[in-house]
């Protein structure tokens, strides 16, 4: 029987892909390697708070784009339970080289384009950072510190 030029199917490769892999590997991105990520908060969030997650080279200049980049909208316990993303990286994205940066933001309603590949953390509220590990990284995420005020004797 002829597909009449439609691909042919194929089951996919792993059971263990989400739906984002998922339409990756439809799409034919197989030259992406994943990078799996836990991600972990002991505080509770309102509903449509902002998470941004970056992979950053170690020695990026400042204003250098991310290696990989997504963001998501979460619920309003997302955090709590804990959450298990899948960075979607370039094949050659340099390995043992990099750290991801994960931040959360609400109460302004952050207007981020598709991936957040160009968003910097503003009014984070939780922050948190990891090395890479084996394609891994665990990730707790905790407020940002207040800024010490310095008190001058007069």
């Amino acid at each position: 029987m002829s597909n009449h030029g439609i691909g042919t199917l194929r089951p996919a490769r792993r059971r263990d892909l989400s739906w984002t892999g998922l339409v990756a590997e439809t799409a034919g991105l197989l030259s992406m390697s994943v990078l799996r990520i836990e991600l972990r908060c002991a505080y509770e969030l309102p509903e449509g708070a902002q998470l941004v997650v970056h992979e950053l080279r170690l020695a990026a200049a400042p204003d250098e784009l991310p290696v990989a980049s997504l963001q998501r909208v979460l619920g309003h316990s997302s955090l709590v339970r804990g959450m298990h993303l899948q960075l979607f990286r370039p094949e050659g994205a340099p390995r043992g080289q990099t750290r991801i940066l994960a931040w959360v933001e609400y109460g302004g309603g952050s207007e981020l384009e598709f991936d957040g590949v160009r968003a910097t953390p503003g009014r984070a509220a939780l922050v948190g950072t990891s090395a890479v590990d084996h394609e891994a990284a665990i990730i707790v995420l905790q407020p940002v510190p207040e800024p010490r005020r310095v008190v001058r004797a007069a």
